[in-house]
């Protein structure tokens, strides 16, 4: 008869702890570098989600201070042209002031929104005054946004080109006054409202012992009369 032998299995050896914490200690470098990817991704949309709240924060504080009166006074005046969802794209402002006054405007303007000129038109009154009317287009908030410059004219020092003229003598026919200016070898006959070119001057007033001149700054100048005996009625 047959008779048969069971093999007998032998069991494996139980892991050495020193075993164990190497097997460990693979698993995490296997698994880190993907976690770590994985922590890195979602930062990266953390600081992505967080900038872009910022940014939309930014531009409801700005859509808020453009439809508010924050900058109207009783020389300035500004509206609400155009909105889209919600957030300001044009805005528009019009006033009458000197042009140090409209300086002024421009730089505290610029320094709370970020607006690009669109149209300008301007008007030199008599008094010195500028009359100007602008439409912007409201950008995207950017803190190295260039500062533009809407005026109509720079903002410059008188030169001494004046003291080399002279006033004559002054005229005075049926209510209106004009005087008699002498430059170098040059004569000529100016009233109110004439424009002087070659000092970038316009004629605001005329009087019995002066002219009186202003500037596209506002500025205003004096010319007194040297020759009273050549007035002329």
């Amino acid at each position: 008869m047959w008779s048969f032998s069971f093999l007998r299995v032998k069991a494996w050896p139980q892991p050495s702890r020193t075993l164990l914490c190497l097997l460990v200690v693979l698993q995490i470098a296997a698994w880190y570098p993907l976690w770590q990817y994985h922590q890195s991704d979602v930062q990266h949309d953390n600081k992505q989600q967080a900038r872009m709240d910022g940014h939309t924060q930014i531009r409801q504080r700005q859509a808020k201070l453009l439809a508010s009166n924050s900058f109207t006074s009783e020389t300035l005046q500004t509206r609400v042209v155009n909105t889209e969802k919600g957030e300001v794209t044009q805005w528009a402002v019009s006033g009458k002031m000197l042009l140090s006054h409209w300086q002024a405007v421009q730089e505290k303007i610029q320094e709370k929104v970020a607006i690009g000129l669109v149209s300008a038109s301007w008007t030199l009154t008599m008094d010195g005054h500028w009359q100007g009317r602008l439409l912007f287009d409201v950008l995207r908030p950017n803190k190295s946004q260039p500062q533009q410059n809407w005026l109509p004219a720079r903002q410059v020092a008188m030169s001494g080109a004046l003291a080399q003229w002279r006033l004559v003598s002054v005229a005075v026919f049926q209510g209106e006054a004009s005087a008699l200016l002498s430059y170098q070898s040059a004569k000529r006959w100016v009233a109110q409202g004439d424009w002087l070119p070659t000092l970038g001057l316009s004629v605001q007033r005329v009087s019995p012992d002066q002219v009186t001149f202003v500037a596209p700054s506002g500025d205003a100048f004096l010319l007194p009369v040297r020759n009273l005996n050549g007035m002329k009625e």
